[in-house]
């Protein structure tokens, strides 16, 4: 799953390419004015893109083209060095084990029969859901685990197996482990 700030840095990244092409050429044509390269076979796509260089407002372009390049690499390296994507994973994954707690709770005796047990959480369950989406993680649908009789076993497991490993900094078991939730969801339809 592709988040706008990594299709923008690479859009950007391209079109910066595109700019520095017509400056190179440019920089290669005085190369091939020197005599050091007589006859280059490509001698007219460099002509061409040199004169792209000549249109005006060309530069200020190229100019702000790699300022936006720079800016959206070095936001991508700072969020790398920073942590702050690590510690967001863990804070969802403290989330998602304390839910599970909660949900294994309410499937003790003395509560009522799933889902009306744990009806209260729906909000909550749905609020981590959208989280680990965010994250690229495989997420049940709410309303399929709520018409499954297993639903709640399904969800404490799920939280619980997905929660720890994100929680421990292992995001792509997480992520694994969320997918072979999805084979088996898919693999287990739901038996009223």
């Amino acid at each position: 799953m592709a988040r706008a700030a990594s299709i923008f840095r690479w859009a950007i990244s391209v079109v910066g390419t595109l700019f520095l092409l017509p400056l190179v050429s440019r920089i290669w044509g005085g190369v091939l004015d020197r005599g050091d390269v007589a006859n280059h076979p490509v001698d007219w796509i460099v002509t061409v893109l040199a004169a792209v260089t000549q249109a005006p407002g060309f530069f200020p372009a190229l100019f702000v083209t790699i300022g936006l390049v720079a800016g959206v690499w070095s936001d991508w390296l700072l969020r790398k060095l920073d942590g702050s994507r690590a510690s967001n994973r863990r804070a969802v994954g403290v989330r998602f084990c304390n839910l599970a707690s909660t949900v294994q709770d309410r499937h003790s005796p003395g509560h009522a029969q799933w889902p009306a047990n744990i009806h209260d959480l729906g909000p909550n369950v749905m609020s981590v859901f959208i989280q680990a989406e965010k994250l690229g993680l495989w997420t049940a649908s709410f309303d399929e685990l709520w018409a499954r009789p297993d639903g709640g076993a399904l969800l404490a497991n799920y939280l619980k197996i997905v929660g720890t490993l994100l929680r421990d900094g292992h995001f792509k078991q997480a992520k694994q482990q969320a997918l072979e939730f999805k084979a088996f969801m898919k693999k287990t339809p739901s038996a009223k």
